[in-house]
């Protein structure tokens, strides 16, 4: 409640508007800024306004708005980001900012975040009564997905070049070998001298990739090649088998092998949620179960969830990794895809 007080004191009423297209759940955390649409007696929509507050959905009108040019409105959506970043950070307060999977970020937001990162600096310099911007932008991306002429990288070096900006660049690679053991030791609840060669086929198969490392050891046991043995109250293994089994290229193949697997009924309603995106929230969800064709489809979602493909949080259903998503929605059939999102 301190913060949404903060903001809206520094930023007016429109900047909260504009800002909400990047930011959606400002609609709710300020309901008074936006007009409410409400139904009369004849059916049709009708705009309530509460005395002495102005309320807008957007600063302007679409039709105004597609008379202005596109750098003003990038502009102005920069200008008030950075307000915003003004507004909810301080030496006593700072802020970190997390952003996965740049990789896929596309050139407008990449834009947006180079904006108040290089410029914030600067303005703080021209302004004496603006406090320092205490803030961290800390990004993920995969480097296997970015070349030389990826947008990304172009940000990057921008990033490199520009002295106001300290840039620390860490490369995550994946556990060593005694990291491996020690995963696949508590994992198993067994001491390292009983999984020690598996350990080691196990990392040089996954080269240490700990999602990879998961996986591998849950297609194990799907496959037979791990199980419990009651006679000796522990799980054992194959290791012939395991040490000439074929690996997958990469996380996403042994994903899909884990998602054939489901029964007919569970990959379809993967496959309603994966249209979706990585998550989609469960009201929707319930609104599609209303037909004959979608029923049952959060019933089964929260089924399995223990099988680790999907997680809820909150109100939605969560795709455990992006890998994950992707698996299941490459399975999808292409005439399918188009009915599904249609």
């Amino acid at each position: 409640q301190e913060l949404v007080l903060l903001i809206e004191h520094q930023i007016p009423a429109a900047g909260i508007a504009t800002l909400s297209q990047v930011i959606p759940s400002f609609r709710s955390l300020f309901p008074d800024v936006f007009r409410r649409v409400v139904p009369n007696d004849d059916g049709d929509e009708e705009i309530e306004e509460d005395e002495g507050i102005m309320l807008l959905q957007h600063s302007i009108d679409h039709s105004e708005e597609d008379s202005i040019p596109a750098d003003t409105i990038k502009h102005r959506l920069h200008y008030f980001f950075e307000r915003l970043i003004h507004a909810i950070s301080s030496p006593e307060r700072p802020v970190l900012l997390f952003l996965d999977d740049l990789q896929w970020a596309d050139n407008a937001s990449l834009d947006l975040i180079s904006s108040f990162v290089m410029k914030s600096h600067f303005n703080v310099m021209e302004d004496e009564n603006m406090h320092p911007h205490c803030f961290v932008v800390a990004g993920t991306y995969r480097s296997n997905e970015v070349d030389d002429d990826h947008l990304l990288l172009a940000h990057i070096r921008d990033f490199m070049s520009a002295d106001a900006v300290r840039l620390t660049h860490i490369n995550v690679s994946g556990v060593d070998g005694e990291g491996t053991k020690a995963m696949i030791s508590y994992a198993l609840q067994l001491p390292i001298r009983l999984t020690r060669e598996l350990s080691e086929i196990v990392h040089a198969k996954t080269l240490g990739n700990p999602l990879f490392i998961k996986e591998f050891l849950n297609s194990l046991q799907a496959e037979g090649l791990m199980y419990y043995s009651q006679k000796e109250k522990r799980l054992l293994w194959d290791i012939e088998s395991i040490s000439t089994r074929p690996v997958d290229d990469d996380v996403a193949a042994i994903m899909t092998r884990k998602v054939l697997r489901m029964p007919p009924d569970v990959l379809y309603a993967l496959s309603v949620a994966a249209c979706f995106g990585r998550r989609v929230d469960e009201n929707i969800l319930k609104v599609l179960c209303s037909s004959d064709q979608f029923g049952g489809v959060i019933e089964i979602l929260q089924r399995v969830e223990t099988d680790g493909i999907i997680q809820t949080q909150g109100t939605y259903f969560v795709f455990a990794h992006d890998l994950v998503h992707q698996a299941v929605y490459d399975l999808i059939d292409v005439d399918e895809v188009g009915e599904l999102h249609y």
